[in-house]
C-alpha cells in the first residue's frame, strides 16, 4: 500500500489531512484577494474625492471663455468639492468593513486546533500546559500580511479600524467556541458521575442479593433442627 496509507489501500490521516490543509490555504487566498480588492477600492475611493473636485475647478479655471469673477470660482470650487467629496467619503467604511470581514474570516479559521484541545490533553495524560498553544501564534498572521501590504495604501486610520474589528472578530469567534468546549466538558462530567452513581448502586445491590444467598444457604444446611 501507499505510505501513509494502512493494509487495504484506505488512506490513512496523513492522507486526510492533505486535502485538508489544501482547502484551508485556498480559503486563505480567496479572503486574502477579497480583502486586498476591498483597500484597492478605499484607495480610488480616496484619491477620487480628492482630485475630481480639484481636476474640474482646475478646469473652469483654465476656462477663459466663462470669464468667472474670484467670488464666482470660490463658489463653485466649494460646490464641487460638496457635490463629490461626501458620496464618495461615504463608501470608504464599507470598504473598510469588506476587508475587515476577509481577513477576520481568515484569522478565526485559525482557531479551528481549539476544538481538539480536550482530546490533546486528556487522551495523552500531559501536564497541563505553561503557554500558549502552537496555534495562537499564527492566528493574526493573515492580519499581518494584510496590513504589510496595504497598511501604506489605506493610511493609519483605516488600518486600525481594520484591525480593531478583525480582532473583535476573533475573540468573538474565541468566545463561542470556549463557551461550547466548557459546556461539552459539563456534559461529559455529567454522564460519567451519572454513570459512576448507576454502577455503585448495582455493585451495592449484587452485594446484598449475595449476602441473602448466603443466609438461606446457611439456614438449609443446618436443617430443621437449627431451625427449631
Amino acid at each position: 500500500p501507499r505510505a501513509g496509507a494502512p493494509a487495504g489501500g484506505r488512506p490513512g490521516a496523513g492522507g486526510a489531512a492533505a486535502p485538508a490543509a489544501s482547502a484551508a490555504a485556498r480559503t486563505a487566498a480567496v479572503a486574502a484577494a477579497a480583502a486586498a480588492d476591498a483597500a484597492l477600492l478605499h484607495g480610488d475611493l480616496t484619491r477620487l474625492s480628492t482630485r475630481l473636485a480639484a481636476d474640474v475647478a482646475a478646469y473652469l479655471d483654465g476656462a477663459d471663455h466663462l470669464d468667472l469673477p474670484p467670488p464666482a470660482r470660490a463658489a463653485l470650487d466649494g460646490a464641487m468639492a460638496d457635490a463629490a467629496g461626501p458620496p464618495l467619503d461615504a463608501l470608504r467604511p464599507a470598504a473598510v468593513a469588506a476587508a475587515a470581514a476577509a481577513i477576520g474570516g481568515a484569522c478565526a479559521d485559525g482557531l479551528a486546533p481549539l476544538r481538539g484541545i480536550l482530546a490533546t490533553y486528556r487522551m495523552a495524560n500531559r501536564p497541563p500546559p505553561s503557554g500558549a498553544s502552537r496555534f495562537v501564534g499564527a492566528v493574526l498572521r493573515p492580519l499581518r500580511a494584510f496590513l504589510a501590504d496595504h497598511g501604506a495604501g489605506l493610511g493609519g486610520a483605516a488600518s486600525a479600524a481594520i484591525a480593531a474589528r478583525v480582532v473583535a472578530a476573533v475573540a468573538g469567534r474565541y468566545h463561542g467556541m470556549a463557551t461550547e468546549l466548557l459546556a461539552n466538558v459539563q456534559r461529559s462530567e455529567d454522564t460519567l458521575r451519572r454513570l459512576n452513581l448507576g454502577r455503585a448502586g448495582a455493585a451495592g445491590g449484587a452485594g446484598g442479593a449475595a449476602a441473602a444467598a448466603a443466609a438461606a444457604a446457611a439456614a438449609a444446611a443446618a436443617g430443621p433442627s437449627a431451625s427449631a
